[in-house]
């Protein structure tokens, strides 16, 4: 089966085309970037990243292991990036592909090779036993710049991460349990992020942060990799060459950009902390109740409707009886037009949302059971073979069968074995057609 991300050619001109006037599909600026939210967990190390429409969860574990024998004085650091169907119709599961590996290196790259964590602060005994930290991050919906916010869950994570604390004692280790002790927070040195831009029209415009669509139709992609002290940790190219005036200009556009972040996620961190110490309900479900009790309710309003006239044409309709012999008629006649005023009443729902009238108890009439058996009139479908009782009533003619309608005298004769007894039913049963006397 073809799992292939495909954009049509209108999608990709009107994309350019919006570009060159210098705007945007979702409205931003060239230089202006999506929002960005976090959301930590229950458990300590469990950030979940927006961007936009972008979402991406990070869980931080640890476990002791063995360090490598090639520098035993250090820990390890594991970074694993998982794309699946989840994120976009188009991954397939269980794989990568070409556009999971690419961000699964540049992840490596920029968090693992950077050094931002403290690998020495992380060994115990050298040689012996090391904490090992793990990083999963897992892409929960793909809206474009993924790299970028799953940069930012895991800096987010690993600031919100704890190690358990540990006393050595000899050759004895002793892991003390949360409750118990203080976890350990991770050290870090700096906080790196890959920040991407999109290029266009052969690098004559760039855009910052793009969207899903964005990079199908862009010229070229590059990612910085770079943290709030003016470093450059990562530079990933692909697509169109570039010029040195541009990739300068997006090095210090990326500088700016994990300078805001830092701060955006130093203040998320320090939020959860607080309402950790002080008891406050924290994680995910805390963040739905939030959510729910921000929502702004708008109490429905009456607009004042009396100046409004609306003429209403009303036809009255007369029915004379029907006579005896069942030749009635019916006469109409046109009544006269009268002026009614509107007691509409238009209910203000929301912003930009009305509704006209409220709901109320039903008002249909309740069906009265015990109708009568002489009021119903009984129909008999048989084919067309001339009989003359009834009248009937012709149907399509494409149809074979009539219908015949039966009248009060046909079921009171008797004749034939063919006519209709109603009075033997009750003198003597019929057994059908079988003989009375089988043997």
């Amino acid at each position: 089966m073809l799992n292939a991300d495909i954009v049509s050619e209108c999608e990709r001109d009107f994309v350019k085309s919006t570009i060159c006037e210098g705007k945007r599909v979702d409205g931003r600026a060239s230089r202006e970037s999506r929002p960005v939210s976090l959301v930590f967990g229950l458990d300590r190390g469990c950030c979940i990243a927006a961007l936009g429409g972008t979402k991406v969860l990070v869980q931080v574990s640890c476990e002791l292991t063995v360090p490598k024998p090639s520098r035993p004085n250090e820990g390890n650091l594991i970074v694993n990036f998982e794309l699946s169907p989840m994120a976009a119709p188009n991954f397939e599961p269980g794989r990568l592909g070409d556009y999971g590996v690419e961000i699964s290196r540049l992840l490596e790259r920029c968090v693992r090779d950077s050094q931002c964590i403290d690998l020495e602060s992380l060994c115990l005994v050298a040689g012996e036993k090391a904490w090992s930290i793990r990083v999963d991050i897992q892409v929960l919906n793909h809206c474009g710049n993924v790299c970028e916010c799953a940069s930012i869950a895991t800096i987010a994570a690993l600031l919100h991460a704890r190690r358990p604390n540990v006393t050595v004692e000899g050759n004895e280790i002793i892991v003390h349990d949360e409750r118990d002790s203080v976890s350990v927070p991770i050290r870090m040195h700096h906080h790196p992020y890959c920040v991407s831009f999109a290029f266009y029209e052969a690098g004559g415009e760039i855009l910052v942060d793009p969207t899903e669509l964005e990079e199908k139709v862009a010229d070229g992609v590059l990612t910085v990799g770079a943290n709030g002290r003016q470093e450059i940790c990562v530079l990933h190219q692909r697509g169109c060459i570039m010029r040195k005036e541009q990739v300068l200009l997006c090095t210090r556009l990326a500088m700016v950009r994990a300078k805001n972040l830092t701060e955006i996620i130093k203040q998320e961190v320090q939020k959860d902390e607080e309402a950790r110490k002080k008891g406050n309900p924290v994680g995910f479900a805390a963040h739905l109740l939030e959510d729910t009790d921000q929502v702004m309710i708008a109490e429905p309003s009456v607009l004042d409707m009396d100046d409004v006239e609306e003429v209403v044409e009303v036809e009255e309709v007369e029915v004379e009886d029907k006579d005896e012999d069942d030749t009635g008629r019916r006469k109409r006649g046109a009544g006269k037009s009268s002026k009614v005023l509107s007691n509409v009443k238009v209910f203000l729902e929301g912003v930009g949302t009305a509704a006209i009238g409220r709901g109320g108890p039903s008002t249909w009439d309740v069906l009265e059971d015990g109708a009568g058996a002489e009021d119903i009139s009984q129909a008999v479908s048989r084919k067309d073979n001339g009989g003359d009782n009834g009248a009937n009533v012709d149907s399509d003619s494409s149809e074979e069968e009539e219908v015949t309608m039966l009248k009060d005298e046909d079921f009171s004769a008797k004749g034939d074995k063919g006519d209709v007894d109603p009075g033997g039913a009750t003198k003597e049963p019929r057994r059908g057609w079988y003989a009375r006397q089988p043997f």
